[in-house]
């Protein structure tokens, strides 16, 4: 089957309120090549999960959002986060970094540390998605973080300082890789890559929900992309979206 090939077109900004809305004004003016890519310097609204904001040092890291026209149903949107997640993570070890997970729904760790974050917004139409912004931030070369967000960076796992553009092209060129599985209906093989870096997968862990903090084990994501997890008192399987639960995570 064809797919639709992420073209590497490139709009460089020097300082945006936050890739995604500069993209999401985009698509509303005039279409948009599948692919084209927003890219800034610095953000002074970056957008997070939740409703958060996304910080990050100018000049430092890596801020962009592509947009993407994927054939799958919105049934299947989980799937972009899969494939996003799985690019970074590849970029990250195609540099040289070790102990990489993904944390459910949108978090990249290196030894339990957040190194990247996505945030994807979508259009639907009907039970399509017709337009998708991937949203991506990733700690390049920053060296301070606020101790409670537990953040890390290339600089500081790797030692040394490295050229944004080049991983900004490696990661463009590693998510087009993945959009071939998903256009392909490739499905099955893309959850697998997903579950052997998900963080936390089928391990003793402690969450809190709406009423109560419990142990449990996650034993995967369902269809709808919620997160589902076995609680240790009761043995029953519970199902969450973003909003529900929340990961106890103690730093080593």
């Amino acid at each position: 089957m064809s797919y639709y090939r992420l073209k590497p077109l490139f709009i460089k900004l020097d300082e945006t309120s936050s890739t995604n809305s500069f993209a999401a004004e985009l698509l509303k003016t005039k279409p948009a090549e599948n692919g084209t890519t927003v890219v800034t310097q610095a953000q002074s609204s970056g957008k997070g999960q939740r409703g958060n904001s996304w910080i990050s040092q100018p000049w430092k890291n890596l801020t962009c959002s592509v947009i993407y026209y994927p054939t799958i149903t919105a049934d299947k949107m989980f799937y972009l986060n899969i494939i996003t997640s799985l690019a970074v993570a590849d970029v990250l070890e195609k540099i040289g970094c070790k102990k990489i997970q993904i944390k459910w729904p949108n978090d990249i760790l290196i030894d339990k540390k957040k190194i990247a974050g996505i945030l994807i917004e979508n259009l639907i139409k009907g039970n399509k998605i017709h337009s998708c912004i991937i949203g991506v931030g990733l700690n390049i070369n920053q060296t301070e973080f606020p101790q409670e967000i537990n953040a890390t960076s290339l600089q500081l796992q790797k030692g040394n300082s490295f050229d944004i553009h080049e991983i900004l092209i490696d990661f463009h060129t590693m998510l087009d890789h993945f959009v071939r599985y998903l256009e392909n209906g490739e499905f099955n093989l893309l959850k697998e890559k997903y579950y052997q870096r998900l963080f936390g997968l089928n391990e003793e862990s402690r969450f809190r929900d709406s009423t109560s903090e419990f142990e449990g084990k996650i034993t995967g994501i369902n269809e709808s992309g919620n997160l589902t997890i076995q609680k240790k008192n009761s043995g029953e399987i519970h199902s969450y979206d973003l909003k529900e639960i929340q990961f106890l995570i103690q730093a080593e």
